[in-house]
């Protein structure tokens, strides 16, 4: 009897250890599935493209695009839990300007996708170049961004292409945009 008792009481001292277990066990799994923190990740991407807006236009254009980033409300799963004793936290404010040079420089950070950091330069020929360098995080949206605004090809020495016009270096035999045989 004094046995069975024993025994007993391993058997329950065993499930006790389980929730213990678990409980430590918990914020490691968590940590699995959590994005990296943008401050920590140092990976960051760099997308340059041409535009036939004016420098001015197109840093406006750029801080409208990410204002309305900023107003948009993602769908996210909810983080409320019935055992918080604190209550839930208020969102982080998203895509805040951390340093604004108008109309050559804006730079956001952001906690939740990462930092983006745009960079305008006027090109001799009208236009302006605009170079980002993002969090592989955002390159959805950039590409989006990028796809609004209306695309120049920037002058490069050269004669043009009897077929579709662009710019063709003097070394080539085929337009490297058609690829008509260039006489």
């Amino acid at each position: 009897m004094f046995n069975d008792m024993a025994l007993q009481v391993e058997d329950t001292s065993y499930l006790l250890l389980l929730p213990l277990l678990v409980c430590c066990m918990l914020p490691m799994i968590m940590r699995m599935f959590r994005k990296p923190s943008p401050s920590t990740a140092a990976i960051t991407e760099l997308d340059t493209w041409f535009t036939s807006y004016g420098i001015n236009e197109a840093f406006d254009m750029v801080k409208d695009h990410v204002s309305r980033w900023r107003s948009q409300k993602e769908i996210e799963p909810a983080s409320k839990s019935k055992f918080s004793l604190f209550g839930s936290k208020p969102p982080p404010e998203r895509f805040v300007a951390s340093e604004s040079i108008p109309p050559r420089l804006l730079k956001f950070s952001d906690p939740v996708e990462g930092d983006l950091t745009f960079e305008f330069t006027e090109t001799e020929a009208g236009g302006t170049a605009i170079r980002v360098n993002y969090h592989p995080h955002l390159k959805d949206r950039v590409q989006k961004m990028r796809a609004s605004f209306p695309l120049k090809v920037p002058f490069v020495a050269g004669t043009p292409c009897a077929t579709c016009g662009k710019p063709v270096l003097p070394e080539f035999n085929i337009c490297p945009f058609c690829g008509q045989r260039i006489k």
